[in-house]
């Protein structure tokens, strides 16, 4: 929609009125680039209403009818530039919903990654564990088995030591024995010895009282 200009207005002004200047023309040449009004409207304000009407009343209700528009359009333009604020503020609003929203699924995001951490370091944690009890198991294990294998070869060492102790003991005896044995049988022939001794003497003594 195309807007009158000063220029459309003089013609107007000549076309229905007559006049080509006028005191009130620079008032409405500043009221016309302030206020927004169509060429229609113009001559309508500028055609007279009666036989009475001249050319400054023309003018003065065109001055009116600019004046009464550039403050409606004031307000209109106030009520748009409210609107714009309101768009701008709902639209910075919805801006700000959408980063919080955003946040706060980073936010759930982060936390789920959290606990899956979490989740995943005390299952670690925990296979660490087993493994430990199982190597503390393996150690015992192998403890037991060298206290054990240290025991059995003590223990045979023991038995060693004791049938070296009981077959020395068994010799010390058998030599004993034997050493009893010898001096018994040297007893007996010494024994024997004398004993044939006498008998000899015995013999001796009967031949020399038979002759």
């Amino acid at each position: 929609m195309s807007y009158c200009c000063y220029e459309a207005f003089q013609l107007l002004a000549k076309n229905y009125l007559g006049v080509e200047d006028h005191e009130l023309f620079v008032r409405i040449e500043k009221l016309l680039s302030e206020t927004k009004m169509t060429p229609a409207d113009v001559a309508e304000h500028l055609m007279p209403k009666s036989d009475d009407d001249d050319a400054k009343g023309c003018l003065m209700d065109l001055v009116e009818a600019l004046e009464t528009a550039n403050i409606d359009q004031a307000k209109n333009e106030e009520k748009e530039e409210k609107k714009e604020e309101k768009k701008e503020e709902k639209k910075e609003e919805k801006k700000e919903e959408k980063k919080e929203e955003k946040k706060e699924e980073k936010e759930e995001e982060e936390e789920e990654e959290l606990e899956q951490w979490i989740i995943e370091n005390n299952r670690a944690c925990e296979e660490k564990k087993e493994e430990k009890k199982e190597e503390k198991k393996e150690e015992k294990k192998e403890e037991k088995k060298e206290e054990e294998e240290e025991e059995e070869e003590e223990l045979e060492q023991w038995i060693i030591g004791n049938n070296r102790g009981c077959a020395k003991k068994k010799e010390k005896k058998r030599e004993e024995k034997k050493e009893e044995e010898e001096e018994e049988e040297e007893e007996l022939e010494q024994w024997i010895i004398k004993d044939n001794c006498y008998l000899a003497k015995k013999k001796g003594g009967n031949r020399e009282q038979k002759h």
